[in-house]
């Protein structure tokens, strides 16, 4: 089974390896992928666009999230996490800040615990609606899967230009104590081209970044569905464990693996 579209804006809960029982929110258009890039391994396939005149509107979700929320509290099922995922990048919504505030002033209503997550690649942090919206949330988990631009280009496929740097600046300039980088690791092909995130090279220009940036954590994980691309190699948790080890002493965060 190949990478495949989410058809519904409120999903699961699914059982998540990083976020426990976890409610998907998807905010891009059911029958597309809304990105700004075109990762290798994304699980939604290949990015045709980065804009949309299909958005659902902020008022529409409202009703659809607390229905849903209502249902899932009348059945008693706990949630770990609401998180905001789905068919692309969150952030390029126009509603975003908006749907981020009823999102929190819902789960407060039905699941205190419960904590707002957010799943971004960053490309959409110059904007100070999407600073705001990150700052007020449990878990901003910002995409970093290279600090070299070329390598950047390769995996992430970035759908205008965009500077890689210049996406570090603004993961380091935003102020919240709750910061998380989430790197995909990966080895493999694409056209010809070999495509190696765990290469010494690659994982000192990430210390650089992750030092720069101070997040609290930094989640190291694999490929864990079918990819667009083939070629692609799934590292193992023994491998995984050992990229660890050499890096937990080279950065001033918790460094957490997930194969």
């Amino acid at each position: 089974m190949g990478p495949s579209l989410f058809h519904e804006i409120i999903y699961g809960p699914v059982k998540s390896r990083r976020l426990g029982n976890s409610l998907g929110i998807n905010i891009i258009p059911t029958n597309e992928k809304i990105c700004s890039f075109d990762c290798l391994y994304c699980e939604c396939g290949w990015t045709q666009e980065f804009t949309s005149n299909n958005f659902i509107d902020s008022e529409t979700f409202k009703n659809i999230l607390e229905d849903h929320l209502k249902r899932l509290k009348d059945k008693n099922i706990n949630l770990d996490s609401i998180t905001f995922s789905g068919n692309g990048e969150s952030t390029l919504h126009p509603e975003f800040l908006s749907i981020v505030r009823q999102t929190i002033s819902l789960r407060d209503k039905y699941f205190s615990n419960a904590k707002v997550t957010v799943l971004t690649n960053g490309s959409m942090l110059h904007l100070p609606q999407v600073q705001e919206a990150l700052s007020i949330i449990d878990q901003p988990i910002l995409k970093l899967d290279s600090a070299i631009q070329q390598e950047f280009e390769i995996i992430n496929r970035p759908m205008y230009k965009i500077n890689i740097q210049t996406i570090i600046e603004n993961y380091a300039n935003l102020s919240v104590p709750n910061k998380i980088i989430q790197t995909l690791l990966l080895r493999g092909k694409y056209n010809e081209t070999k495509i190696d995130n765990t290469s010494e090279e690659s994982l000192n220009a990430l210390v650089d970044a992750i030092n720069k940036i101070n997040p609290k954590i930094w989640m190291l994980y694999v490929i864990d569905r079918p990819t667009p691309a083939n070629n692609l190699e799934k590292l193992t948790f023994a491998e995984l464990e050992v990229i660890k080890t050499k890096l937990q002493d080279k950065v001033n965060c918790e460094i957490k693996i997930y194969a």
